[in-house]
């Protein structure tokens, strides 16, 4: 558990993730975790709102890149046939 927030993000994920996220989740060092698991929800956040959508669909519908440091990007949507990109800038993040 993240004493610091006081939030189990990795139960978190078990819910909200991906098969496939969830798996590079368990994968990184301890030390990352907590930063990717926050990128991943911020990513996928964004994404839905921009869409129109809220919070209104299953996080793990879509995939988002959430490594530290690697660009933001949308890997899979599972609820539409062609996948939207996201791009970053400095004032947030966009779906386009």
């Amino acid at each position: 558990m993240d004493k610091q927030a006081g939030l189990d993000f990795e139960r978190l994920a078990q819910v909200s993730f991906s098969p496939n996220e969830q798996a590079v989740l368990r994968s990184l060092p301890h030390d990352v975790k907590r930063e990717a698991f926050y990128n991943y929800w911020a990513h996928k956040e964004a994404y839905f709102k921009a869409k129109g959508l809220g919070m209104s669909v299953p996080l793990y519908q879509c995939e988002v890149s959430f490594l530290p440091g690697e660009p933001v990007a949308l890997i899979q949507n599972r609820g539409e046939p062609q996948a939207s990109r996201l791009t970053q800038a400095s004032s947030g993040i966009s779906a386009l």
